[in-house]
């Protein structure tokens, strides 16, 4: 672990980061189409997303700072603790991220359903 904040922290992050933002990308044209078919605005699922992508990048930026700023801090096993704390939360926010957009994957009610629930 204590190899792991640098560049293989950053790998991972940005793993996450570029499937993610991806994936975002996917539910933000689809509910475009969604609007544009409907004429519903998805204001509170837009603005879930807008933040979630943004947090993705400040996080990663963040990491990004942490891999720099470790090697110029003193060695001792209360930094060594920290910094990998931090990579940790880092990851497991990453996660929480990805699994919120799955979960908002999955919500995305088809234009078949959205129809007749406005017909009712």
């Amino acid at each position: 672990m204590a190899d792991f904040v640098g560049s293989d922290l950053l790998s991972v992050l940005g793993f996450i980061v570029a499937v993610t933002l991806a994936s975002a990308a996917s539910v933000h044209f689809e509910l475009n189409r969604l609007e544009d078919a409907t004429g519903l605005p998805f204001k509170r699922t837009r603005k879930s997303l807008k933040y979630s992508a943004y947090s993705l990048i400040i996080i990663f930026a963040i990491a990004t700072l942490i891999v720099i700023a470790k090697p110029a801090m003193q060695q001792s096993s209360f930094n060594e603790a920290a910094f990998n704390s931090i990579a940790i939360c880092t990851i497991l926010f990453n996660l929480s991220v990805m699994m919120d957009l799955t979960r908002t994957i999955f919500k995305i009610p088809s234009l078949r359903k959205i129809n007749n629930q406005t017909d009712e």
